[in-house]
């Protein structure tokens, strides 16, 4: 029925566009488009965020990637580099972590996908379908079951995991709930007792995620133990200090890395504080042997610090040592005296 729907839904576009992370939710409707509409061009879509995946996702992907080429004849699976990436913006541009207000990383893969869908136009009439589900959020509950919106088409918003998981597991992506099982350790089990045998209602559910392994809007517990249970405790603890020490007023400058001076928050990191991490990164990239950074990025990085010396000159390295020079003074002035009195107050 549900087929149905959907190959009504879409049968006046020209060309059906999908955004695959490689997760079960995108790959469902990958799965979901191509049963409804076996005759007509449908192209997945995946934005490749360079150092920051992780390296068994990548592998992981590629392997997929293939496997739903074999599976789907009217199927092309398509790998995007966005131009900026975790990296590019953190260590190029400046930008603070991300945080649940200010996901730019999601920004730079949405400008990625937006350029994609540009080149498009000349097919004809595109639709995207997107893999969104009510159960992720509150915002998400209040849409309707198949809606359009800004050119989008969700087919799977009243979905369940478990209906997910159902469905794949009876179109045959056993590697796909495998990959979940084995790779993410606080993440989703889709069996809760043996492997093959197990009914899709009975399913263990508790949370799977997938992408980066910087990211630091997921809590840093559970950060800790998805790297930690890799063998990756090095790299998790690189990416709580570098985020702790990010928020120190001395690797901060006070204007963005567009100019703009800010008279509350903290502009961009400062780039001293940048270089140095870069160098910690590489050296942890050597000593782990995995890569945590691409060539690509590390020139993407350069080209941005570049720029900013020419645009802001010497204002890169004064600000932070006229910053460093108050808090000196400051301290100074208590220890001589003000130290009693301020704390008296």
């Amino acid at each position: 029925m549900h087929i149905e729907k959907i190959k009504q839904g879409l049968k006046d576009f020209d060309l059906i566009l999908i955004g695959w992370s490689g997760g079960k939710d995108s790959t469902a409707c990958v799965e979901l488009v191509c049963q409804a509409l076996p005759d007509k061009p449908v192209v997945a879509l995946h934005i490749n965020f360079g150092g920051a995946e992780f390296h068994e996702l990548r592998s992981f992907l590629k392997k997929q990637a293939e496997f739903l080429r074999q599976r789907h004849k009217n199927l092309q699976v398509v790998d995007v580099q966005s131009e900026e990436t975790f990296w590019t913006g953190i260590l190029g541009k400046g930008y603070g972590f991300p945080r649940d207000r200010f996901r730019w990383c999601q920004r730079f893969k949405i400008e990625s996908a937006k350029k994609f869908r540009e080149k498009l136009k000349s097919v004809g009439k595109v639709i995207e379908v997107v893999g969104i589900r009510q159960e992720e959020s509150l915002h998400r509950a209040k849409h309707q079951e198949l809606f359009y919106m800004d050119g989008k088409y969700a087919p799977i918003l009243h979905w369940s995991t478990e209906q997910v998981w159902e469905f794949l597991l009876e179109n045959g992506h056993t590697e796909l709930a495998r990959f979940y099982r084995d790779f993410y350790s606080n993440g989703e089990c889709p069996y809760a007792l043996g492997f093959e045998d197990v009914p899709a209602k009975k399913l263990s559910l508790c949370g799977g995620r997938s992408g980066c392994w910087c990211c630091t809007v997921i809590s840093e517990k559970k950060l800790k133990k998805e790297l930690e249970g890799k063998g990756l405790k090095e790299l998790f603890q690189f990416v709580k200090s570098f985020k702790e020490e990010a928020q120190e007023p001395q690797n901060r400058l006070p204007f963005t890395h567009r100019g703009r001076r800010f008279s509350r928050w903290m502009g961009m990191l400062s780039l001293k504080f940048r270089e140095r991490k870069l160098k910690e990164l590489l050296d942890l990239q050597q000593k782990l042997g995995i890569e945590l950074i691409t060539q690509e990025e590390q020139k993407k990085i350069e080209e941005h610090w570049q720029d900013q010396r020419r645009r802001f000159g010497a204002l890169l390295e004064k600000s932070c040592e006229r910053k460093k020079e108050r808090q000196q003074a400051l301290s100074l002035a208590l220890s001589k005296g003000g130290g009693e009195h301020a704390r008296l107050r």
